[in-house]
């Protein structure tokens, strides 16, 4: 018994670094497995998974969302608890699982459901297990694999992949970093099965890892009826299809027409005739995403929106190419994908990868781009939609364009900031903040959608100064045919820094460069930049009356792959300059990137804290 007991203690404890290694995940696939069958024009796909939480830290995996659109019916889901050795601790009852419509804060319609539940048991390590069903009989896929179906679990052991079809049923296949392991056709079906094992993003869940390197299946049938039919032999087929899916959308009412006529007397110019096109939209319709049917890939008519006064991003799309087309302008209806990186469009396998629409809109000497959706004044184009293939179906013809890239001049933050003593000798600080794309589009819907708490926040967080207290501020409305909504100002008083009969004084230079850099270095994984990031500011120490400059920063640079930092000081008599830029390009960081651009940060942060302006009194 002692010799037994004795190897059972052996034996675990030179498996402890095998389990140590294995628990630093907080959570692993066990097993998850996908089959896809395609049977009297139906798609029967069930789907098994096997959780193992191995510490409390894993116990966010647990809650479980499974979304069903209204072509869908989930049948059979059975939630089962194990211990790691697979004995069954219980059944999640009926009462446990949740079913509700998938409402969200823009949605006015859904027919979307959302099935939840918590598999959470009282101590760890542990496992749990569910399968379900789903029926479709109309789809434009049949299945979107990718091993890790849990987002943030970096750890699968096993998953596996199976796709049965009719022998004359024709299929496309996408393969990324995995091969079919078996392949039969038996009683006019055929069979195609992927597997793969002991999967791992990285040591611990943190290594580095790209999505293009992890292994990935997308099945889409070659033929489809989805509302209409349709074809994915070619990018040209899938333009057929979306010009049927349109073919009366475009018909706005007479009365309308003439509305958008007379406000256009006597304008000719067509840029003009668009920008009262789109005040007009966004003065009688707003956003709401409409998901109802085959509401994700079919727009309301223009007629149903001009009615409704409401719609989804197809819908304000065709309803705003609608009142364009009244003033003879033709514009195009514009497939996007946003929400991803710019390049997680694969333009060589036609599918259904879009999930926005906006408009293109040639004209002789430019091209404008719309986002029905935005709350931004026309001419710009939000960050999301920028430097991304884009899929245009024209009237005529159909083809990939490339949105707008957000280049330097429209991706920067510029700021100038003037200190300098008042009347009753405390320094004060006064800040006028240039915003430039999603710096501007971040201020922008602070200034629409905050209250004054939120606002103030803002305005203290822009430009953090140490020892001074936030006094003023406000950001300018000049309507949306100017940009003064760009600009923000504000007031900071020092509750440290006096003149008061001081020789001598030293003042620090402010470290206001962009927070979220630091959170840049410090993430575990790659990570990619997709808009170039350009920080500028200028700083104006102004001396006073019988003071003259003393110690002042010297120039620098500190520069690496893909970041820049520039500081210069200019002397006057009566000011002491420091002009800053910082830039970060866009690209894909990659560990090694990571570790150099941590340096650069580290160096740059040096720099400014060790900026000291120091004036004293002339003898």
């Amino acid at each position: 018994m002692k010799k037994s007991l004795f190897t059972l203690l052996c034996s675990f404890i030179s498996m402890m670094p095998l389990l140590l290694k294995a628990w630093n995940h907080p959570a692993e696939i066990v097993n998850y497995s996908v089959s896809c069958m395609v049977k009297e024009g139906k798609l029967i796909s069930e789907y098994e998974m096997l959780v193992q939480v191995n510490n409390r830290a894993g116990e966010q995996f647990a809650d479980i969302s499974i979304a069903v659109d209204g072509t869908e019916k989930l049948k059979g889901l059975v939630v089962t608890l194990t211990d790691t050795l697979g004995r069954t601790i219980r059944e999640l009852s009926d009462n446990e699982i949740q079913i509700s419509s998938r409402y969200e804060n823009i949605q006015y319609y859904s027919d979307q459901k959302l099935i939840r539940f918590s598999a959470l048991w009282s101590s760890c390590p542990y496992r749990f297990h569910f399968k379900y069903r789903v029926e479709q009989k109309e789809f434009l896929s049949v299945v979107d694999w990718n091993p890790f179906a849990l987002n943030g679990v970096h750890k699968v052991r096993e998953a596996r992949l199976s796709v049965n079809c009719p022998t004359d049923y024709a299929l496309r296949f996408l393969q990324q970093n995995v091969s079919i392991a078996a392949e039969n056709t038996l009683d006019k079906m055929n069979t195609k099965q992927w597997l793969v094992h002991g999967l791992e993003r990285g040591q611990n869940g943190n290594g580095d890892y790209r999505a293009e390197d992890l292994p990935k299946v997308v099945v889409v049938p070659l033929h489809f009826r989805f509302g209409a039919e349709g074809s994915w032999s070619d990018w040209s087929s899938y333009a057929k299809y979306i010009r049927a899916m349109n073919s009366r959308a475009f018909d706005l009412p007479r009365e309308e027409q003439k509305k958008i006529q007379e406000l256009c007397n006597g304008i000719s110019d067509p840029l003009k005739k668009i920008e009262k096109a789109f005040d007009y939209l966004r003065e009688h319709t707003r956003y709401v995403n409409i998901t109802f049917g085959t509401g994700g890939i079919k727009p309301w008519p223009a007629s149903w929106t001009s009615r409704n006064k409401y719609g989804d991003c197809k819908a304000l799309t065709v309803y705003f190419l609608s009142l364009l087309k009244a003033l003879d302008i033709n514009g195009d209806y514009a497939l996007i994908r946003i929400g991803a990186p710019s390049n997680s469009v694969d333009t060589n396998f036609p599918s259904q990868q879009f999930n926005h629409v906006i408009a293109r809109i040639p004209l002789p000497d430019t091209i404008v781009w719309v986002d029905a959706t935005s709350p931004f004044p026309l001419g710009h184009l939000p960050v999301p939609d920028r430097n991304r293939p884009t899929f245009v179906v024209g009237g005529d013809w159909s083809g990939f364009k490339s949105t707008p890239k957000l280049d330097d001049a429209l991706s920067l933050r510029n700021a100038v900031v003037h200190f300098e003593f008042d009347s009753n000798k405390t320094l004060e600080a006064h800040a006028r903040i240039i915003f430039s794309g999603i710096e501007y589009e971040r201020a922008f819907m602070i200034r629409y959608r905050g209250g004054d708490d939120r606002k103030h926040r803002f305005a203290e967080k822009l430009y953090p100064l140490k020892g001074f207290n936030l006094i003023y501020w406000r950001m300018p409305y000049g309507g949306f045919d100017t940009c003064s909504e760009k600009v923000m100002e504000s007031r900071y008083q020092s509750s440290a820094v006096s003149l008061d009969g001081k020789q001598f004084l030293a003042m620090l230079v402010p470290r206001v460069f962009i927070e979220d850099l630091e959170g840049f270095a410090d993430r575990p994984n790659s990570f990619q930049v997709d808009y170039p990031l350009l920080y500028n500011d200028t700083i104006v120490f102004h001396i006073p009356d019988d003071y003259a400059a003393g110690q002042i920063p010297d120039s620098a640079d500190v520069a690496g792959s893909g970041f820049q930092y520039r500081r210069r000081v200019v002397i006057h008599e009566k000011t002491v300059t420091i002009i800053r830029s910082f830039k970060l390009d866009c690209q894909a960081w990659k560990q090694a990137q990571r570790d150099e651009l941590k340096f650069l940060l580290d160096k740059m942060k040096n720099l400014d804290k060790n900026g000291l302006v120091v004036i004293s009194k002339k003898i």
